[in-house]
């Protein structure tokens, strides 16, 4: 079996073998390819913008005998041609390349009942954003690798109300309150104190804005 990173790994984890899927950025498609060895789905479709990423999973695909990954180059959203794709992966990028994939490519949505997102920056911006385009947060999950911690976000589609807490640091996370959870916040807590320690006392709006958010994080820490 391919060996997969606990990012991928996870990512994986929210697949179904009903979903019939476009993996967009597919990071050499070993996820696509772990994929079809696990479920056997239908529609796998990994789609990367560089010719030189394609090529490399041009040769996983070889390695591994795959039969039904289909590799596909071009931007977002615009690799999108069948009517039977349902869930779209779009991981290990910045929030404003993939809210600019799915404003882009917002018309071809249609079909799409599941959006899995692993954003590198500021998920909660890809939250709001979905949470205001007709879908609702379905799951989500924590992952640490290489002492990162990435968030992992499952949209469906459908509506639900969230308010600002909710959707800065997800509606799940807190619920669940893993142990992941709680170190992400103390990170968060120590990230901010320091900046705080060091921020020159005449940055007066910016110091309370640190304060404010340092004790809604402890509040949230319990």
């Amino acid at each position: 079996m391919i060996s997969l990173s606990n990012r991928l790994l996870t990512i994986s984890s929210f697949i179904e073998k009903n979903d019939n899927i476009l993996d967009i950025g597919c990071d050499h498609a070993l996820l696509d390819i772990y994929l079809e060895k696990k479920y056997n789905n239908d529609i796998i479709i990994a789609s990367d913008v560089l010719e030189s990423a394609l090529e490399k999973g041009k040769e996983n695909i070889k390695k591994y005998n795959s039969k039904r990954v289909i590799l596909k180059c071009g931007y977002g959203l615009e690799t999108l041609d069948n009517n039977k794709v349902n869930t779209v992966v779009i991981a290990g990028m910045g929030y404003q390349k993939i809210i600019g994939i799915l404003k882009n490519g917002k018309k071809k949505l249609e079909n799409i009942e599941k959006i899995i997102i692993q954003s590198n920056t500021f998920p909660e911006k890809v939250r709001h954003y979905l949470t205001k385009n007709n879908y609702y947060i379905y799951d989500e999950k924590l992952v640490k690798e290489r002492n990162i911690i990435y968030t992992i976000i499952v949209f469906k589609k459908g509506n639900k109300k969230y308010n600002n807490i909710e959707l800065l640091y997800g509606p799940i996370l807190i619920e669940k309150r893993e142990n992941i959870f709680i170190e992400y916040l103390d990170i968060e807590i120590k990230k901010n104190n320091i900046i705080l320690k060091v921020l020159p006392k005449k940055y007066i709006f910016k110091r309370i804005k640190l304060k404010k958010e340092i004790k809604r994080l402890l509040r949230l820490r319990g």
